[in-house]
Parts: structure tokens; sequence; C-alpha cells
């Protein structure tokens, strides 16, 4: 079983696709994938800052997942769907790439944490843990993605006789299953929360 360990500074600054803001991304598969074409992106996970209200880049044949990491709420405006208010550490928002959204902020700017996915080889799954709450978690999924939010998030993993490993707020710590891997099995420790994704890939 394959991870790494990624810190803030390790993330590459971009400009979003429809050039209102920067995203800071933070891992994606393949390494120097694209959005179109023979090395299409499979997922993408990424931070960014939200200064303002604002429409959703389009991505085609994409579904997204948004969690808010601080700051104000946000309200998620998906054509066709009633909006949906998005907070620090509540509810994570999911929206298809290729439908218009919007983002409205209903206070101060917020930083959110995206993980995008190929809907045709893939799905994904995102969700807040307090770690006051819940110091286990397994899974059995191709790939998956610890993100300290709030707090230091330390541990070890990801197997039964995993190494220790300490996370700082912004680090991200991501695996890979490959066949006949056993499930991932991750032991947690801290008082802060974290963000733990996992994504199904479809062969």
């Amino acid at each position: 079983m394959r991870w790494l360990k990624l810190h803030p500074e390790d993330y590459r600054k971009m400009p979003w696709k429809n050039g209102g803001g920067v995203t800071e991304e933070i891992a994606l598969d393949p390494p120097g994938g694209s959005w179109e074409g023979p090395s299409r992106i499979l997922w993408r996970v990424s931070t960014a800052p939200v200064a303002s209200s604002g429409p959703f880049s389009i991505f085609p044949g994409y579904d997204r997942l948004l969690a808010i990491l601080d700051g104000g709420d946000l309200e998620l405006r998906v054509e066709g769907k009633e909006p949906e208010r998005l907070s620090p550490r509540g509810r994570v928002g999911s929206f298809p790439g290729d439908v218009p959204t919007e983002g409205i902020l209903l206070g101060s700017p917020c930083r959110d944490f995206n993980l995008m996915v190929d809907r045709a080889r893939g799905e994904a799954m995102l969700r807040f843990v307090s770690l006051d709450e819940e110091g286990t978690l397994r899974s059995k999924k191709s790939v998956g993605i610890l993100f300290a939010a709030q707090g230091e998030v330390g541990g070890r993993g990801p197997s039964l006789e995993g190494e220790p490993f300490v996370l700082s707020p912004g680090d991200c710590l991501l695996w890979r299953r490959e066949d006949g891997d056993p499930e991932a099995f991750f032991e947690l420790r801290g008082s802060g929360w974290a963000l733990w994704g996992e994504i199904i890939i479809r062969t």
C-alpha cells in the first residue's frame, strides 16, 4: 500500500479555470494531467480561499465535493436544486461540475476544500471527522485522503502495523490500495478536526 504525506509548501497555486480566484492544488491523478485528452485527470484534491460570491468553474464530466474549512458560511446554489448552506465542520456539498453553480458568501470570506472525480471512471465521498469522537478509520476503497483541517492530527497507518505520523493543520496524507492489499486502517489521536475522503476507481 502506497502513501504520501504532503505539506502546504508542496501545493501548486494556479488561477481558477474561470479566472475568479486562486486554487492550491494538493494532488491529482495522473500527475501533470489535464481536464481533456488522453491524460484526462481522474481525481484532484485542492483548497481555495473564497473572497467574494460568484460562479464556479465548469468541469464537464466531473463530480465535485465541497467542504468549508474555516471562515464564514457559503450558500451553494446549483441550477435545478434548492440552495444548500455549508459551514465549517458541517455538511459537505456535492454537485456536478458541468451544471451552472454559484457560491454565495453569507458573511466573511471562507476557505474551501474541493474533491473532484471523473464520474465515468470513479466516485468519491468526503466527510469531517472529529478526533475526539472517532479515533479509528478503515477503508477498502481505492484511494484515501486525510486532511488536517484544524489542530494536529497524529496516529499510525495505513495498516495495523503502520508507522506513526503527525499532520499539522493544512497537511494532507494520501494513500492508495493496490490489488490484494488489505483494508486501510488508521488509528488517530488529537483533539481537532480532519477531512476523510475516499475514492472508488472503476476498472
